[in-house]
C-alpha cells in the first residue's frame, strides 16, 4: 500500500507526501531498514517499527523485524510488544511469543507496563498449563498487582481470578485469604468463594457433605499438586 500510494493515482502520490503517524525515531529506523537493512535497529524502537511496517504491508521488512524481535526478546521488549503490537501477535509469531512469556512470566511481571496488559492476554497466560512460576501464590500475586494498577477493574479481575488455580495454593495461604479482610467488592467475594472451595482439595469436604472436591489441575512446572 505504501508504494502503491506513491506510484498510483492516490492524493499521496500526486503530492509526493504520505502522512505517517509515527515518532521520528521509528521513521528514521524505517528508512534505515529500507536502505541498509534492519541489522542496526535499536531494540527500543522495534515495537513501533513493527507496527509501522505492518500498517504499510512492507512484507520483507515485517518478516525481518519479526525474526529480530524473537532473537532479541527480553522481558521489557516482550511487555512493549504486548502494549504496542498485541494484534500482531498471532500465528507462528504469537505461538513463539506466548512460549517466551510463559517461560519468563516472573520477570515479565516486573516490567514497566505489565499493569496495562489487556485482559484477554492475562487470561490466556494464567490459564495455561505451561506457565512457569515458583508456586501458585506467585501467580495470584501477579493477578492482584494487575488489578491494583488500574481503577475500575473489579469485573475483569473477577474473571481473571477464576483461572487462578486456587487448589494449588498451600493450606496456609488459603486460610490466610479466608481469615483476612481481603479485597472489597466482587474480587473479594470471588477470592473467598474460590479459597473456601480449594480447601476441600486439601482437607476434604466438611462432615456430612456429599460433595467431593474437584480434581486438581496441575501446572507442568510444579513438582507437587500443591506448592508449599
Amino acid at each position: 500500500p505504501l508504494f502503491a500510494m506513491l506510484k498510483g493515482g492516490f492524493a499521496e502520490g500526486q503530492q509526493a507526501e504520505v502522512p505517517l503517524d509515527a515518532s521520528s525515531a521509528a521513521l528514521g529506523a524505517f528508512l534505515d531498514c529500507l536502505y541498509r537493512g534492519p541489522a542496526d535497529i535499536k531494540k527500543e524502537v522495534l515495537p513501533e517499527l513493527l507496527r509501522l511496517v505492518h500498517r504499510w504491508q512492507v512484507q520483507s521488512l515485517e518478516s525481518a523485524l519479526t525474526e529480530m524481535c524473537l532473537a532479541q526478546m527480553t522481558p521489557q521488549l516482550c511487555s512493549s510488544l504486548i502494549l504496542e503490537c498485541d494484534m500482531l501477535l498471532v500465528g507462528d509469531l504469537g505461538e513463539l511469543f506466548n512460549r517466551y512469556v510463559l517461560s519468563n512470566f516472573t520477570e515479565c511481571v516486573k516490567t514497566e507496563g505489565f499493569g496495562d496488559w489487556p485482559l484477554h492476554r492475562m487470561i490466556g497466560l494464567v490459564s495455561s498449563h505451561d506457565l512457569v512460576a515458583q508456586n501458585e501464590e506467585e501467580v495470584l500475586a501477579a493477578v492482584m498487582q494487575w488489578h491494583r494498577s488500574t481503577p475500575g477493574r473489579d469485573d475483569a479481575t473477577a474473571a481473571l481470578l477464576n483461572v487462578v488455580r486456587f487448589p494449588l495454593l498451600s493450606v496456609a495461604s488459603l486460610r490466610a485469604l479466608l481469615s483476612s479482610e481481603g479485597l472489597a467488592g466482587l474480587p473479594g467475594i470471588v477470592i473467598s468463594r474460590l479459597a473456601a472451595a480449594a480447601l476441600t482439595s486439601h482437607c476434604g469436604p466438611s462432615r456430612g457433605s456429599p460433595c467431593e472436591p474437584p480434581p486438581v489441575q496441575k501446572r507442568k512446572t510444579f513438582p507437587f499438586w500443591w506448592a508449599d
